[in-house]
């Protein structure tokens, strides 16, 4: 490997991928939080100039709206698999286990992404998040839209399939943030609202 000298610091000179940068900073966000996460910090773990992560990201706001994402790709597997799933609820069920499970890794993401990092970046952090969820929201949907178990009348013009997700998330992602151990309720709330006969 080619390295150079710098100050008494040997650097990295081979091409670092924006994979391997995300990388580093998700182990940032599971050691430190989302807060740690800055462009000196990345560049000394990745051993790379400064510089090489400004290549990349030409801004703070645009490495943590790419750290949250990465995040949120390894916290709900999306390495390019398709998952199928009997139903809506069943959807939904597997989503609050697996960001149950992937609160042990990332204890501190999930109290300060909601929280929009800090008050006086409430604004830009909501932005952020909305942006990151946007993929997934928009799965949800059409899975919702694909359940046959949803009777016909469900939906309407005052209450669409993607008001009806988003109200979900905002009530899924509450019982997250409360450390809630079961989402059963919001399963037989969904299953009530939807479907003809529920489980």
């Amino acid at each position: 490997m080619n390295v150079v000298q710098n100050g008494g610091a040997d650097l990295n000179m081979a091409v670092t991928s924006r994979e391997e940068i995300l990388a580093v900073c998700r182990e940032i966000v599971a050691e430190e939080g989302l807060s740690s996460v800055n462009m000196r910090l990345v560049a000394s773990r990745c051993n790379i100039a400064l510089g090489s992560v400004y290549n990349y990201f030409p801004s703070k706001s645009e490495l943590l709206l790419a750290t949250i994402e990465s995040v949120w790709m390894d916290i709900f597997h999306m390495n390019g698999q398709v998952l199928v799933f009997e139903s809506f609820t069943a959807c939904i069920a597997w989503l609050f286990d697996t960001v149950y499970k992937s609160s042990q890794k990332y204890p501190e993401f999930f109290n300060l992404h909601s929280m929009s990092f800090a008050a006086k970046d409430k604004n830009e952090g909501r932005k952020m998040m909305e942006i990151s969820l946007m993929h997934l929201k928009k799965n949800l949907v059409q899975i919702l839209t694909e359940d046959q178990k949803v009777r016909e009348n469900a939906f309407e013009n005052e209450l669409t399939p993607e008001i009806f997700v988003e109200y979900v998330f905002t009530l899924l992602m509450s019982i997250l943030l409360e450390k809630q151990k079961s989402c059963e309720p919001l399963l037989t709330m969904i299953a009530h609202s939807i479907y003809e006969s529920h489980f």
